[in-house]
């Protein structure tokens, strides 16, 4: 062979190798290559048979068959013929004819395994089209063309997923706001019929009663707190943020004023809080949760609650620390999750936390806890710079 046949090659098989890979689609994927080894061929056609449990599948063909029809004879046929097959070149018979997706009747065909991909057929009206070198050839490349196909596969299922994942969540956000407006006009319903039903009682009622009607509305409270909750955690992530300076010093002292702080409670602010880039309704929204979480766990006469900010290479790394109740190690996990709680608290829906945890993610930070029974927690999140 002389070297203008080696360089032949050369080009050849570089042009088939990097024809593969240029599609994440399947059909694309199989175009871009197949289309291509069959014009510098000079074949006529190709296929792609699939095994799925028991029976075969065309994946691909080109051209494009106009009627495919699949029988028991076809698979007898393909699992007789591909038992073993690694590369093999077979001159045509009534087998292949059978088997073919279009219509061939002489030549021959080179035919690869694809493994897990399935099995290549390439067709040439030429009896003598294929030669050993052409198998020895065609290996590595076959290879990488299966793993193309693994890719688009891969791709194909994670895109399916995808998707049906973002569907899951408009479903989700759907129903939320179906919760929220259409359960809370009943429970407003609820509470006005017990006001009337107590306001229309020629006799007041009595003790047992009474106690009956307060818990009714405590209960309806409750559920109308967690509708809320439902709606504000569905919809975090979907409000558009308007990101610009803030001052976290000016910014705590607005939060505070939000805050309803017993007397024996007090909170220090350092005057040095940093300056970040974010969106001040999720800045709030985070130190809000935080801070009355810290508030609602103080049961000392004297309660304190600290605001520390440190500085590091990539973010910034914010403290809240508190002198309360504590938590036991066991709840440190669970009080980061949706409804989870640990006093039963009609005033509070249990989604502090969650939401808070929401949007430190979002910003591509992590939130913990440490805490002692009995000796105050130290909440800490981080914000990437």
């Amino acid at each position: 062979m002389n070297l203008n046949s080696h360089t032949a090659d050369i080009n050849y098989l570089y042009e088939l190798s990097m024809a593969i890979g240029n599609s994440l689609d399947y059909q694309g994927n199989c175009n871009h290559f197949l289309q291509l080894l069959l014009a510098r061929k000079s074949l006529s056609s190709c296929w792609i048979y699939r095994k799925d449990k028991e029976h075969y599948t065309l994946s691909y063909s080109y051209p494009n068959p106009n009627k495919i029809k699949y029988s028991k004879s076809i698979t007898k046929i393909l699992d007789q013929l591909l038992y073993g097959v690694n590369a093999v070149i077979l001159e045509i018979t009534t087998d292949i004819i059978q088997i073919a997706p279009i219509p061939i009747q002489q030549g021959s065909v080179l035919i690869f395994d694809l493994q897990s991909q399935g099995i290549l057929f390439l067709h040439s009206t030429q009896k003598d089209a294929f030669l050993p070198k052409d198998i020895s050839q065609l290996k590595p490349i076959m290879n990488k063309f299966i793993l193309s196909l693994e890719a688009c596969e891969s791709f194909t299922r994670n895109e399916n997923l995808l998707n049906k994942l973002a569907m899951q969540n408009r479903e989700l956000n759907d129903y939320a706001h179906i919760v929220s407006h259409d359960l809370k006009s009943p429970l407003r319903n609820i509470y006005t019929l017990l006001h009337w039903i107590s306001e229309d009682t020629s006799q007041p009622l009595d003790k047992l009663t009474k106690q009956y009607f307060d818990r009714i509305g405590k209960n309806v409270e409750k559920m109308d707190t967690l509708i809320s909750g439902i709606l504000e955690y569905s919809t975090l992530d979907k409000r558009k943020k308007d990101k610009r300076i803030i001052d976290l010093y000016q910014l705590l002292n607005e939060v505070i004023l939000l805050l309803t702080i017993p007397s024996h409670i007090s909170i220090k602010i350092p005057p040095t809080l940093p300056k970040i880039i974010a969106d001040p309704i999720d800045i709030k929204q985070i130190f809000y949760n935080l801070l009355m979480n810290a508030i609602k766990s103080i049961d000392k006469p004297l309660g304190t609650i600290k605001i520390e900010a440190v500085d590091t290479t990539e973010c910034w790394q914010f403290k809240i620390i508190d002198n309360g109740k504590g938590i036991e190690e066991k709840y440190f996990q669970k009080i980061f999750q949706v409804f989870q709680k640990l006093e039963d608290n009609s005033m509070s829906n249990g989604m502090g936390l969650a939401m808070t945890q929401k949007i430190v993610a979002h910003y591509g930070g992590t939130i913990t806890v440490a805490s002692k029974k009995d000796e105050g927690s130290i909440f800490s999140f981080n914000l990437k710079k």
